[in-house]
């Protein structure tokens, strides 16, 4: 019953497979332990070399996901022209009353869960990209400005990761998962149709769509 409560709780089909066959993995190790001890180290090595050597496939589809490589096109695509122009850099080039949205992932390439939802964040991006909301992506080992600048732990223990962020006129709106004090405030779950209501990413889109 534990496991199954942990499997469910895993944010795609994916995960819970990849999980499964963890979980598998290890009850055969138990298994072989008992009957001999070299069987069992024998299995264990083979996994960890298989785990080594041969990862878990990263999501190859179709994705309107912006990858970000660095801060001055992040601070050019998603902080745009109004931070710009309240520090002075340059003026503002649109209406101050329309509103633009950018939902940016902060992930790591390492962490598991940023690559079980790979899938969905794609998916959310092929969806509900609009003129005025876009989808983008920052890889934190490669940026870990950017974790410093939005407060974002990237620690082996974090359950920060990935961490969403809404930006509205190039100003954070609203991030998934919550956090208070640098810590996770509220455990929830990385669901598709928890993570849309939360952003409220339906109503946005028909906000947006027409440009």
């Amino acid at each position: 019953i534990l496991i199954f409560s942990r499997l469910i709780r895993e944010p795609s089909m994916e995960a819970m497979i990849s999980k499964s066959f963890l979980f598998l993995k290890i009850g055969f190790v138990a298994l072989f332990y008992m009957i001999e001890t070299r069987y069992a180290v024998f299995y264990a090595v083979i996994c960890f070399l298989s785990w080594l050597f041969i990862p878990q496939p990263r999501y190859q589809g179709p994705t309107k996901m912006i990858t970000i490589p660095n801060v001055e096109a992040f601070e050019e695509r998603v902080e745009d022209g109004y931070l710009k122009y309240q520090r002075g850099k340059k003026k503002a080039t649109r209406d101050p009353e329309t509103k633009e949205y950018w939902l940016v992932e902060f992930y790591t390439v390492w962490a598991d869960t940023c690559l079980n939802t790979e899938a969905m964040w794609a998916n959310f991006s092929n969806r509900y990209t609009t003129p005025r909301l876009k989808f983008g992506r920052v890889d934190l080992d490669q940026i870990p400005e950017l974790a410093r600048r939005y407060d974002i732990n990237t620690g082996a223990m974090s359950r920060q990761l990935p961490t969403l962020v809404l930006f509205e006129n190039g100003e954070e709106s609203i991030r998934f998962p919550p956090v208070r004090d640098g810590k996770v405030a509220v455990a929830l779950k990385y669901k598709a149709k928890e993570i849309k209501d939360y952003f409220n990413l339906g109503k946005i889109y028909l906000s947006t769509r027409e440009g």
